[in-house]
């Protein structure tokens, strides 16, 4: 009757050495989405931000980016928001543009 509950602690350990080696990849992934992401809108990020603002902080340029690319799914803003700073964006604008699409 002891192998039971010593099999029980390895199977418990197992799933969560699993699930913590689950959770690095797919951190590795949405890392490499988010700098590929960058990458394409780095150009656009670029026009943005050396144009006059015509909004504080670019934050109308950057809102309707939001509503075109995300279209209203909030995960998928979040993902744009974090590449469109690292592409360059204003970090101030692009939190206020999430805000108000989301």
């Amino acid at each position: 009757m002891t192998t039971q509950p010593k099999q029980t602690e390895k199977l418990i350990a197992d799933l969560a050495n699993r699930r913590a080696d689950l959770a690095a990849e797919l951190r590795d992934i949405v890392a490499a989405a988010i700098a590929d992401l960058a990458a394409e809108l780095r150009d656009i990020v670029a026009k943005i931000e050396n144009a006059p603002a015509m909004t504080q902080h670019h934050y109308g340029a950057y809102l309707q980016i939001f509503t075109t690319v995300a279209q209203g799914d909030k995960v998928n803003g979040g993902v744009l928001a974090l590449a469109l700073v690292e592409a360059g964006a204003n970090s101030t604008g692009v939190h206020s543009a999430f805000k108000l699409a989301f």
